[in-house]
């Protein structure tokens, strides 16, 4: 009611025609989906680049552990984006550390004899044969010595009084004592 007018009351009708409303609403709808689908297209580019940004340093840590499985040393790690993947790259840097210990060790274990830190038979060998296949106008002398008697020394006084001696005698070889 607008107002009364000689006891009449006032109206005022406002209308539109039906197509005209139903255009208003398809056209409403129509923009709704447009939202939806360039909405649905952001959020996919995000969750592409989202996931790129954590599979990119995994994938680098998988070829950084494939190289160690194949025996190469790797100074340079990918650089981490997250904590678990710095926690990743860390713990595949001291694994390959420990690997390169470890071989060092065995290493030193096979071609030296761990009581007089001395090159043992299999260094000897392996320095022999390159010696002699290098130049053929190189000559080449090898002195051989004994200890007699140093099994009975090991019998009687015991090896613990054995490695005592065989350390002296590096010693004094070497020029130490």
């Amino acid at each position: 009611v607008l107002g009364v007018l000689q006891d009449l009351s006032l109206y005022i009708l406002l209308a539109i025609p039906v197509e005209k409303a139903y255009l208003s609403y398809n056209s409403l709808l129509f923009q709704l989906v447009g939202l939806l689908a360039v909405a649905a297209f952001i959020t996919l580019f995000a969750a592409m680049i989202l996931s790129r940004g954590i599979t990119f340093p995994v994938s680098q840590l998988v070829k950084v552990a494939k190289k160690i499985r194949l025996g190469e040393y790797v100074t340079k790690f990918p650089s981490p984006s997250t904590n678990e993947i710095d926690e990743l790259s860390v713990a595949i840097s001291e694994m390959q550390e420990g690997i390169k210990t470890r071989q060092e060790e065995i290493n030193h274990l096979a071609y030296f004899d761990t009581l007089t830190t001395l090159p043992n038979r299999n260094q000897f060998s392996l320095h022999l044969s390159k010696t002699i296949a290098g130049d053929d106008d190189k000559k080449v002398t090898v002195l051989m010595m004994d200890i007699d008697r140093f099994k009975e020394i090991n019998d009687t006084v015991g090896h613990d009084f054995g490695d005592i001696v065989l350390t002296l005698i590096v010693d004094r070889l070497l020029g130490y004592g």
